[in-house]
């Protein structure tokens, strides 16, 4: 029975060289033999060039026991505060090197389009190219559009488009939240606002009306859907007051998203199960920035081994078949 990770993140050293030696932020360095990654002043994390290769990133798959990676370049495509024309020279280069491992490893990489959302048409055409030149399976979106929500009437035709195309969309923590200004620790912005934010997002496909506009698209909210369980009942006394839905809350959250459980807090399970049912529960890890074989290793001792089972062999986010047109070797 095939297990797929559907939070593993994989980053091409491309990117790195790309961007090396730009002072403003986001920006890369290359230091004792890491590249470098900030996303804020003391914000980041660092890679050896053997950490970014893919042939790294498919040894920890096999570690972990773990068939096929859900690719996304998460935290180096948060290029909604660039310049347009930068943000779409990072995107399709970051979709295009995922479309090429994509194809060089068919059976064990599923690739998530990354999209400069500042600008619908741009974010639209880069869509396209990625899913239907580059080969890319999915589209990974980030909580916030330079600290603006991801639902408004501007960003409506991107979903819409999505949609048409028939491809999953990931949701995932931006580099900094909403409430990054605030002055928070690093670790309450990782550790909670991000959480937060992903589950804003989430709310705000359903109470903005996206879902409603586009009845096919499906959407993975990672983190086993960040705070949502926890508070679930709350929003649903005030989610008549939200905005304008055709279903109650729980209808959208057991039919339209699935979670994953790259959560290390013993009991979320339950509640997320509770929320959105057993079946739309996925395997994840959240490599690199979780060991994937220690994250197994707590699914083992803190979640129940029939529920834990099912998640890693038998749910699954569908993904339609690669069509791109790109040729397979460069």
């Amino acid at each position: 029975m095939t297990v797929i990770d559907y939070q593993c993140h994989w980053f091409p050293e491309a990117y790195y060289e790309l961007v090396r030696g730009r002072e403003r932020y986001p920006r890369v360095d290359f230091v004792d033999g890491k590249w470098s990654f900030e996303s804020a002043p003391g914000f980041g994390w660092s890679f050896t060039p053997e950490q970014l290769s893919v042939e790294y990133y498919l040894a920890q798959l096999d570690a972990a026991g773990t068939d096929v990676g859900v690719a996304s370049p998460n935290m180096v495509a948060d290029v909604a505060r660039l310049d347009l024309s930068e943000a779409r020279e990072v995107t399709q280069l970051l979709n295009r090197e995922t479309g090429r491992v994509q194809r060089e490893h068919p059976d064990r990489i599923i690739g998530l389009a990354m999209l400069p959302m500042q600008d619908a048409a741009a974010a639209i055409e880069t869509l396209d190219e990625a899913i239907l030149k580059d080969g890319l399976r999915g589209v990974c979106m980030h909580s916030n559009i330079a600290g603006r929500p991801i639902a408004t009437p501007e960003s409506l035709p991107i979903y819409r488009r999505i949609d048409e195309l028939g491809v999953p969309l990931v949701l995932h923590p931006a580099n900094t939240s909403m409430a990054f200004d605030l002055g928070l620790s690093w670790g309450i912005e990782v550790g909670v606002t991000w959480l937060w934010e992903t589950s804003a997002a989430a709310l705000s496909l359903i109470v903005g009306g996206v879902l409603d506009e586009c009845p096919s698209l499906t959407v993975l909210h990672p983190h086993l859907g960040g705070v949502i369980p926890y508070v679930v009942g709350r929003i649903e006394n005030v989610f008549g007051t939200l905005g304008k839905t055709s279903r109650p809350l729980g209808d959208y959250l057991r039919e339209r998203f699935y979670v994953d459980v790259a959560v290390k807090t013993p009991g979320a399970l339950e509640l997320a199960i509770n929320t959105y049912g057993l079946d739309r529960v996925l395997f994840a890890t959240d490599f690199p920035f979780l060991d994937p074989v220690a994250h197994v290793d707590f699914m083992h001792q803190h979640f129940p081994a029939a529920a834990l089972e099912q998640i890693r062999h038998d749910n699954r986010l569908p993904f339609p078949p690669a069509r791109g047109t790109q040729p397979t070797t460069r």
